[in-house]
């Protein structure tokens, strides 16, 4: 004879104040475990939240009297200009590279693209071969990343001809 449906479910409900069993152990495992992984990942975040804040700033480029590259931190402690031995003829924008801790920035009157660290060390002019560098403005970074280009010098590889 079968039970009904909610003497089904009964039967595989813990009684009170035990640990679950069957399918309700199973499923209390796996939230427990992402509750756990949760709360670590929290305490994580937490942690390393001022850090990262604090290095968060912003660039900018001068290009009317006081020209120069500055800068300033997003929480308000400080800024100021950048020193680099680069060319900083009247800039006209920046490009962060953040994961290589450059900045990059177009010398208008200059004509050249200047690079530097980000706190202004290692300054020098970006050599670009043979393109046309005349009054350049708001250069631009474009990066791959090494796994997708990788992958398509692979691709155009297997599907060249022989």
């Amino acid at each position: 004879m079968q039970q009904p449906a909610d003497a089904q479910r009964e039967a595989h409900r813990a009684p009170s104040g035990s640990a679950p069993t069957g399918l309700g152990h199973r499923r209390a495992a796996r939230l427990a475990g992402r509750l756990a992984l949760a709360s670590l990942a929290l305490a994580l975040l937490l942690a390393l939240a001022p850090v990262a804040l604090a290095k968060d700033s912003v660039y900018w480029a001068n290009g009317g009297t006081s020209e120069g590259i500055s800068m300033a931190n997003l929480d308000g402690t400080g800024g100021g200009d950048l020193t680099t031995a680069a060319t900083v003829d009247t800039p006209r924008g920046v490009a962060i590279d953040a994961a290589a801790g450059k900045i990059y920035w177009a010398n208008f009157d200059g004509d050249k693209i200047s690079v530097a660290n980000l706190d202004g060390s290692g300054g020098t002019e970006l050599s670009t071969g043979a393109a046309t560098v005349d009054g350049p403005n708001f250069p631009a970074l474009l990066k791959t990343p090494l796994g997708r280009a990788h992958r398509r010098s692979r691709t155009r590889s297997a599907s060249a001809p022989p």
